[in-house]
């Protein structure tokens, strides 16, 4: 990380984020010097490193600096996962600044506060917070078989667990029995938490479970999924990376998690 006078900032253009050609991404108000760009108010706090702040910069997508990269999201997690963490809280922030310059109820601009992450509308009172989509991941797990799935508009060839949004109105424990009914028409018996993943495309919370149902045919929802079956820990086909919520938890399986909880 480069030191510098102030605190550090990352930068954003068109959803993606600027670095040097070095390979750099985090930069001092010196080094945003260097290629003309400058801070205005639109920058957003989203954490401390090195006892410093850490801003987010969006540039408009006329803005041209010299010599700097941009890389994908999705590329970004495979290379540096904890600047993908930390850079995916700056887009979310940034879509919801975006996205709520005026008040839904009256329609007047509204405005930043310096307290918190809200914006508030001073004519009609009302508050707006950034918004997290909650959503549960369900790995199906009989013995030593997982069942995986290939997403309708899913990315790449990967086979993955079941997933889908939660509702309002529902639990986590409530939506993972309604996704696996609705997608592959099993009935949830057992499941078991495994972790949570912020997932900034643009703003879910991943929520993960090993699950057992109980016996009986697949049936997919063909709106949902082109494909879903059982598969061998010994033989997974390809599966998303590592550095996702779905691979960390099939690769689980396969090591031997949830070996015998679920039976």
């Amino acid at each position: 990380m480069k030191e510098g006078e102030g605190g550090f900032y990352l930068i954003f253009q068109g959803g993606q984020l600027l670095r040097h050609p070095s390979g750099e991404s985090i930069f001092t108000l010196s080094s945003l010097a260097e290629f003309g760009i400058q801070v205005g108010e639109g920058s957003i706090l989203i954490g401390r490193q090195q006892d410093r702040e850490v801003r987010v910069i969006n540039l408009s997508e006329d803005t041209a600096p010299p010599h700097l990269e941009a890389i994908g999201m999705r590329d970004l997690a495979g290379l540096d996962e904890p600047l993908f963490e930390m850079a995916g809280r700056g887009l979310q922030l940034l879509n919801w600044q975006d996205t709520h310059q005026f008040c839904g109820r009256c329609g007047t601009r509204t405005r930043s506060d310096s307290t918190a992450h809200m914006r508030v509308c001073e004519a009609c009172d009302m508050t707006f917070y950034p918004r997290v989509a909650p959503c549960v991941m369900a790995l199906v797990i009989d013995g030593d078989y997982c069942l995986l799935a290939r997403h309708v508009g899913g990315r790449g060839r990967y086979y993955t667990a079941l997933a889908g949004f939660i509702e309002a109105g529902e639990s986590a424990e409530q939506c993972l029995a309604r996704e696996i009914k609705e997608e592959v028409g099993l009935v949830v018996r057992a499941h078991q938490y495994f972790s949570s993943q912020s997932w900034p495309f643009p703003g879910q919370l991943m929520l993960a479970y090993a699950v057992r149902c109980e016996d009986g045919p697949i049936e997919i929802q063909a709106d949902e999924l082109t494909e879903a079956a059982w598969f061998h820990r010994d033989h997974i086909p390809d599966m998303p990376p590592p550095y996702t919520l779905s691979g960390k938890l099939i690769r689980h399986f396969i090591s031997g998690g949830f070996f015998g909880i679920l039976r």
